[in-house]
């Protein structure tokens, strides 16, 4: 792992755990996801972040900023692993850091439990709600 990295994981990881425990888990899910998701698979994603087990995300690549293009991150599907431009990594603060991991997450749970891509981007939605940023009505459509 990308040793910029190394004290960024855990701040994800403690923030997805206070995530699964809050009583507005499944509020912010479908306030991110809509209310067709998986309740199987995304109960299952709760009780393996409620007992600190984060092995399922996907790893996380640092690619270079040509490949990339502008974007600081991504999830891949056909690959099942989040990268991070090495370019915003080489600047980003920690706080920047954490935003776009839980962002990419966010598409990766997505993928998880949803039969089709959510409509917009819910991958930063899903970032903003397990941080517990406060949104506007017209920032949550």
């Amino acid at each position: 792992m990308n040793p910029y990295l190394l004290p960024i994981i855990p701040a994800v990881d403690d923030i997805l755990f206070n995530f699964a425990q809050s009583d507005d888990f499944w509020a912010n899910l479908a306030t991110a996801f809509g209310t067709s998701s998986d309740v199987v698979k995304a109960t299952e994603l709760r009780n393996q972040w409620q007992s600190r087990n984060f092995s399922q995300l996907p790893p996380i690549e640092v690619l270079s900023g040509e490949v990339l293009g502008t974007a600081k991150g991504a999830y891949a599907v056909s690959t099942n692993k989040i990268y991070l431009s090495e370019s915003f990594l080489n600047v980003a603060s920690s706080e920047s850091l954490v935003k776009v991991i839980l962002e990419e997450i966010g598409h990766y749970v997505d993928d998880q439990i949803n039969p089709v891509d959510t409509v917009g981007d819910e991958g930063e939605l899903f970032s903003h709600l397990v941080r517990g940023v406060n949104l506007t009505e017209a920032e949550l459509t």
